[in-house]
């Protein structure tokens, strides 16, 4: 894949087949090695992923949500702090 865009922050990628959607940071608000450290293991049929934290995910969601202000980020922060006080 190419990108056509000069030092794009992220990247969105959707799979109709699994209907799961990836984000890939390109310019962390948080270090790498700080979100990697904190992330959880999930298996999805057959593939491992690191996800990152519901703490690093609500905190990259405010960010993204004040750069950008979209519905579904702010759609994001409500259901994380909603798991978050279930907790």
């Amino acid at each position: 894949m190419r990108l056509r865009l000069d030092a794009p922050a992220t990247v969105s990628f959707f799979s109709p087949a699994s209907r799961l959607r990836f984000d890939l940071l390109f310019d962390f608000p948080i270090a790498a090695s700080e979100l990697a450290g904190r992330a959880v293991r999930r298996k999805i049929r057959s593939l491992v992923l690191h996800i990152a934290s519901d703490e690093d995910l609500l905190q990259l969601k405010r960010i993204a949500h004040a750069d950008r202000a979209l519905a579904s980020d702010a759609q994001d922060i409500a259901f994380l702090e909603a798991r978050r006080s279930r907790s």
